[in-house]
């Protein structure tokens, strides 16, 4: 029998919770409920909504689509735009049931590419593979089949990635779990990759009669999702015998071929001569007062001791034990603080040390600012510490023309390790750096792999040996995919960033198109008061405080080369999260990009279809404000709706780069270079960007900057314009014949955008608004006898709640279905004679909403994001 105090005191405490809650979800109370369908059914044919026109014919009927300069064209020449999103994990394996009409919602939403992604994650009946994680399995083959058949008769074109995330057998300790760098250039799994893509590329789909490679609809293969051996370049010679002797053999077969003899090498490698040394500069480098000036950061849940040991040859040095990891690379470092060092000036420093554990580990030394914006100043490399004490050293000139204070930093890397350092040394001058040690020899092959960017020559000599073997890496897979397979169709890497300007090198020279990925709010994981695992997001729109991240990828454009973004978004519970589709399509639009693929349609929903809530920071489906744009900008992109970009700007960079900050740092990229020379991002939206190598050049340069910066910009065309003069008041604004577009903070005020009026009234969350109009018979609005407008602000499960600061939704979504804000809008369309309609999220027409002359004035209980303007 439960006590009456006790239920009455459950009672009291259920009812504060409840409203708790309800005064948490009041600001919902004007909100509706709005859910679009992400599989076909009978009422979503026939919509005017469903843009299956745009897929007249299955993919491939025009024969294997190709590069033709920056364009990809099918067999008969013309140009084909590829407008997709993704499907990943479970997804490409559908229950075949439910492929029909996944393929068929596609089509409708105007949808003609998809990439199919980490479907190698698990085995089955999750994941394609059997139990040996190498092998495909037959059941889950045949889904992958009929899912593929079922794009194809939908006219929708695919992307077959081959590694995302397969394990190899045998990795070794401390390399990525799914074997990323270490199989750019280990034989064995270079086979195990090999093997794989002859099961999968080779199979034949029962339902297509064709085999993958000879199927036209398979529009690109990608080798290998975000991956470069220049991730783990300084940890290759701290392998396993059996991992890095086929590669130190591989080196000096390369050195051999480039210098011919030891002496040569030696030449090359030992020409630094030691200038004169300046008095030390570092106050207790050889720790005679134990640890004082030095301090130690060990941010939780890192932990590390440090100490300082007498010794009879080193008179003493410190010992340094990480005991545990932390949360990231910074988290476990010490450093000497406000160094009396110049703008300028040359500096040399030397230190001993030895790494007591079996195995080598990397030390990671900055010479770095100590405030804001934490740069290097000049002097870094990262040093592979064995278990005998050497001498180590590293000249520096240093970048610092502000004079902010900089610090000497030791860094783990957020290894567990025990590093002991003695007699560390900083003095102006040069100091004469070692590339090649006494019993080094190319006769006997035993010049170790370099894992230090100490000695200037020698680890260019070692980027460039990586730069050739990536190159190497792809030509062989590519060889299996074209030469033994007969794949005709387009093929390249991975992504080009990965390996900085490696990575650019690798894609431009030896893939078909460039492709690049792009998240500028990607969820942050954490873990709250409780403990819990949740994620944070940037929760601000690409108009106004999240702009730039975009812009900058664009830089990665080859002259000549068709340019892809397979992977974007605006990753959910972001309030701006409905910009996804807009900016992408529109970017892609401006610039001429020949295909995008947001991320994603699908992923990690378990294995479900027909979504009524958000699931997942990384899907689309179930998000009613990101899929609400998908028809619009299908027609924006698809059609070319919007004029591309005229005038070119072109980032023009030199050999010069990878002697330089390259050597210290692989993930230098274009980026840096772009800013170094005090580019401006914002010339995305108003020139045709691109990124070329000029060999042989002194410098580099950009040619056709527009000098102007970011708060206002108007692409070349007069069609695209960004206001981001006021903070909380961005903007933007499209104005094309047959295409308006309104987006940002943009309540309480007014608008005219060509020949359309806008008053959007207040009331939104900061007064935010993505708005468009788009004709869905391609021409002009005044010429246009049927409109599509979608309105959106914040969509939300109708239960989800934010932490004060707007950046978590705790550690799991809530329950649906999705609802969303009112837009408070009133919109004069050009000529006269228009009728409005509502849509419902399957497209169909709801209601007839009167107009008064030409203006809509839409209100709550309208209870859509659609509204469909006629006339005949």
């Amino acid at each position: 029998m439960i006590h009456w105090r006790f239920a009455r005191c459950a009672f009291l405490l259920a009812t504060l919770l409840g409203c708790l809650a309800s005064a948490q979800d009041a600001y919902r109370d004007s909100w509706f409920t709005f859910v679009i369908t992400d599989v076909a059914d009978d009422e979503t044919a026939g919509t005017p909504i469903d843009l299956s026109h745009l897929n007249p014919q299955p993919a491939g009927a025009h024969g294997y689509l190709r590069a033709d300069g920056e364009r990809v064209v099918d067999g008969r020449g013309q140009t084909v735009r590829l407008y997709g999103t993704n499907i990943c994990d479970y997804h490409p394996m559908p229950p075949k049931e439910d492929a029909p009409q996944v393929a068929r919602r596609l089509k409708q939403f105007g949808i003609n590419f998809i990439r199919l992604h980490y479907f190698d994650f698990a085995k089955a009946p999750a994941g394609i593979l059997n139990a040996d994680m190498q092998t495909l399995n037959p059941e889950k083959l045949d889904q992958f089949d009929w899912l593929i058949a079922n794009l194809k008769e939908n006219g929708i074109y695919v992307d077959i990635n081959l590694h995302v995330c397969r394990p190899y057998p045998n990795m070794p300790e401390g390399t990525h779990r799914f074997g990323k760098g270490i199989d750019f250039i280990h034989e064995p799994y270079i086979e195990s990759q090999k093997r794989y893509a002859r099961d999968l590329i080779g199979h034949r789909n029962p339902y297509t009669g064709l085999t993958y490679a000879e199927d036209p609809a398979i529009a690109i293969i990608e080798i290998n999702n975000e991956n470069t051996v220049f991730s783990i370049w300084t940890r290759l010679a701290a392998l396993p015998e059996e991992f890095s002797k086929p590669i130190q053999e591989r080196w000096n077969h390369w050195l051999v071929k480039k210098y011919g003899t030891t002496d040569k090498l030696r030449q090359a490698w030992n020409s630094e001569t030691q200038g004169e040394l300046g008095p030390a500069l570092l106050p207790n480098g050889d720790f005679s007062q134990g640890t004082d000036v030095w301090h130690f950061e060990h941010v939780k849940p890192g932990e590390a001791t440090a100490a300082v040991v007498e010794d009879a040859e080193l008179d003493r040095y410190l010992r340094w034990t990480v005991t545990k990891q932390g949360g990231a690379d910074w988290h476990l470092q010490f450093y000497n603080s406000n160094l009396p060092v110049e703008h300028g000036k040359k500096y040399a420093l030397t230190f001993k040390a030895r790494c007591t554990d079996a195995t080598p580990k990397k030390l990671a030394i900055r010479m770095m600012m100590q405030r804001d914006p934490w740069k290097d100043a000049g002097g870094s490399a990262t040093f592979l510490i064995g278990n005998t004490w050497r001498e180590y050293s590293l000249n520096s000139t240093i970048d610092n023309p502000d004079a902010i204070p900089l610090r000497l930093n030791f860094s783990a890397n957020n290894q567990l390790a025990t590093f002991e350092i003695a007699d560390v040394s900083l003095r102006e001058g040069t100091y004469a750096v070692k590339g090649l040690y006494d019993g080094e020899t190319l006769e006997a092959a035993n010049v170790p792999l370099v894992g230090d960017s100490a000695c200037v020559p020698r680890t260019l000599d070692f980027l460039t040996f990586l730069i050739d073997a990536e190159g190497e890496y792809v030509q062989t897979m590519r060889r299996v995919l074209k030469d033994e397979l007969g794949y005709p169709g387009m093929v390249h890497c991975s992504q080009a960033s990965y390996g900085g300007l490696a990575g650019y090198l690798r894609e431009s020279r030896h893939s078909d198109l460039i492709d690049m990925h792009n998240y500028p709010c990607h969820p942050s994981v954490a873990t709250d008061e409780q403990g819990r695992r949740i994620h944070r997001v940037h929760n601000e729109s690409l108009v106004a405080k999240a702009f730039g991240r975009f812009e900058n990828a664009a830089l990665w454009r080859v002259p000549g080369m068709p340019f892809v973004m397979t992977e974007f978004d605006v990753n959910p519970p972001n309030d701006h999260a409905s910009e996804n589709f807009p900016l992408l399509a529109l970017m892609a639009a401006y610039q001429g990009w020949s295909g995008f693929a947001e991320y994603s349609w699908y992923n990690f929903q378990d294995n479900k279809h027909g979504h009524d809530r958000i699931r997942s920071h990384y899907a689309t489906t179930g998000h009613a404000g990101q899929m609400a744009f998908v028809p619009a900008m299908a027609l924006l992109y698809r059609q070319g709706l919007v004029k591309e970009a005229k005038e070119p700007l072109e980032l023009r960079w030199a050999d010069a780069e990878l002697a330089g900050e390259f050597i210290a740092n692989p993930w230098y990229d274009l980026k840096r270079i772009f800013g170094r020379l005090a580019g401006e991002n914002s010339d995305v939206w108003r020139r045709r960007v691109s990124s070329r190598l000029v060999e042989g050049a002194a410098e580099s340069s950009i040619v056709g900057s527009s000098g102007k910066d970011a708060s206002h910009i108007v692409s070349d065309t007069g069609e695209i314009l960004f206001d981001r003069r006021n903070d909380g008041e961005e903007f933007l604004q499209v104005n094309a014949p047959a295409a308006r577009l309104l987006i940002g903070y943009v309540g309480g005020r007014d608008f005219t955008i060509g020949d359309v009026a806008l008053s959007v009234k207040t009331g939104t969350h900061r007064n935010y608004a993505n708005i468009a109009l788009v004709a869905l018979d391609e021409k002009p609005i005044a010429a246009s006898r049927r409109v599509l407008l979608t309105a959106v602000s914040r969509v939300e499960n109708k239960y989800q709640q934010w932490d004060e600061k707007r950046t978590t939704i705790g550690p799991k979504w809530s329950e649906g279905p999705t609802m969303a804000e009112p837009v408070p809008l009133t919109i004069t369309l050009p000529g006269s004679g228009w009728r409005a309609s509502t849509l419902s999220g399957k497209g169909q027409v709801m209601a007839k909403v009167p107009m008064q002359g030409n203006a809509l004035n839409s209100a709550p209980e309208h209870e859509t994001v659609w509204y469909l303007f006629e006339k005949d």
